[in-house]
């Protein structure tokens, strides 16, 4: 009986760390960059980046809330030109 009660103590305690984590503010895009979505600013949350046309990135377009409450990454990724002579 007390190993059922702690298990679900432990869980409604995880649950409430996923639920309570916020990371804020939604990172700004990098240069040549803009944000095409976002689902929130709570944990597993993610916010999703495009590059300008004729621009690449060798990073991610998405960054992730993460449960230590920050983003993935401060800003949106930097894109680079990619046009060919």
């Amino acid at each position: 009986m007390y190993r059922i009660a702690l298990h679900n103590i432990i869980f409604l305690h995880f649950l409430f760390v996923i639920l309570a984590v916020n990371c804020g503010a939604n990172p700004s895009p990098g240069s040549h960059s803009s944000e095409v979505s976002n689902t929130g600013t709570t944990y597993l949350s993610t916010t999703t980046f495009q590059c300008d046309t004729g621009h690449e990135t060798s990073n991610g377009l998405t960054l992730s809330c993460l449960a230590s409450g920050s983003w993935s990454s401060t800003r949106g990724p930097d894109c680079t030109g990619s046009y060919y002579i």
